[in-house]
């Protein structure tokens, strides 16, 4: 099973984002080498990449992170945690994404009342 899903957004219809969410309670920075071996195949040039740690980190301050891929690897003086608002568009593609694959939020250490809203498409 993969830890991790990249998937590339459009954001403000100017440039890509590309965003990797977690799919199980271990963080996708434990396969950084992958991830990067992975984006190669997809860009070969500079993008923002920004982490969703939801079903590894839970809610926390810690739950949203960037880091700038060059095309080959992740700059790693780059990476820092980000605050993303309530009502940011980056919380409701990530409810929605979790929505889709509500399988794996089951097994991730997520409240019941954490998963009934994301299975109702809430963005937390």
């Amino acid at each position: 099973m993969k830890r991790y899903d990249i998937k590339v957004i459009n954001k403000d219809n100017d440039k890509d984002i590309c965003m990797i969410f977690s799919t199980s309670y271990i963080s996708p920075l434990k396969f950084t080498a992958d991830i990067e071996k992975e984006l190669s195949h997809i860009y070969n040039q500079r993008i923002e990449v920004v982490f969703d740690f939801f079903l590894s980190s839970g809610n926390s301050s810690e739950r949203f992170a960037k880091a700038c891929f060059d095309g080959r690897s992740f700059i790693k003086s780059s990476f820092e945690y980000i605050k993303v608002e309530k009502n940011d568009d980056l919380r409701r593609l990530s409810a929605q994404y979790y929505k889709d694959s509500n399988g794996e939020v089951d097994f991730t250490f997520l409240s019941e009342i954490q998963k009934k809203m994301i299975f109702s498409g809430i963005a937390i």
